[in-house]
């Protein structure tokens, strides 16, 4: 056990863990962000039933919904799902994810199934991974729910970055498909992603599973303000 924490300690001289925001050498106790970073990141609220929750579970018209930080360009969060999105870097999915566990577990809601936002095929195997996955995986551990592919992404959409409301919706109208048609009927669904916008992509989800007859929640990393 010594020469294990001898080898760690080893590579954490030779290979020292950095801040995803500032980029400084993170100290021993500190995961992800130094203090100083962590903070700073814009989180939501501590309560899981905050008025803007309940007014996107309004929108989306799901039974519930949950964001656990603020998304700014070029800010820290954007940092942080940067980090994950296009580096893989699981520790963050696991960082946001505990936090956003806990929103979760407070409230009274019977979730039997964690799924995630797909990727089209073109571009998972173009990134290797898809960033929604990892983060539901590690929400669907903390919150010992299973957690199962239920979407397909059947329309190759085009990146909606600069698209305009009206624009990101028609994009992703008939861009998801089912796996299996019935196998989660009747069940109580989380559908996961990373960042929400304007709602157009997750709309798009939760429609198409409610139309299966699954009752929908929805969870984000985090929402542009």
């Amino acid at each position: 056990m010594k020469l294990l924490h001898f080898f760690y300690d080893l590579l954490d001289t030779a290979f020292p863990q950095k801040c995803v925001g500032c980029k400084q050498v993170l100290h021993k106790k500190e995961n992800i962000l130094c203090l100083k970073c962590y903070s700073e990141v814009p989180y939501i609220d501590k309560k899981g039933n905050n008025a803007l929750n309940i007014e996107w579970a309004d929108k989306l018209e799901v039974n519930g919904f949950w964001a656990c930080m603020y998304f700014n360009k070029g800010g820290l969060v954007q940092m942080l799902i940067h980090a994950l999105k296009y580096r893989g870097e699981e520790k963050v999915g696991q960082f946001i994810g505990k936090r956003l566990s806990k929103l979760i577990s407070n409230q009274e809601h019977q979730i039997d199934i964690v799924t995630s936002v797909p990727l089209h095929s073109q571009r998972l195997k173009k990134r290797g991974f898809n960033q929604a996955d990892l983060f539901a995986q590690t929400l669907a551990s903390e919150l010992n729910i299973s957690f199962h592919p239920i979407l397909k992404r059947v329309k190759n959409t085009k990146t909606q970055t600069q698209m305009s409301r009206l624009e990101r919706a028609e994009n992703v109208q008939d861009a998801f498909a089912l796996i299996s048609q019935n196998k989660f009927e009747g069940k109580h669904v989380l559908v996961v992603d990373d960042v929400l916008t304007t709602g157009a992509t997750m709309q798009s989800c939760v429609k198409l599973l409610d139309k299966n007859g699954m009752k929908v929640s929805v969870a984000v990393m985090a929402m542009a303000r």
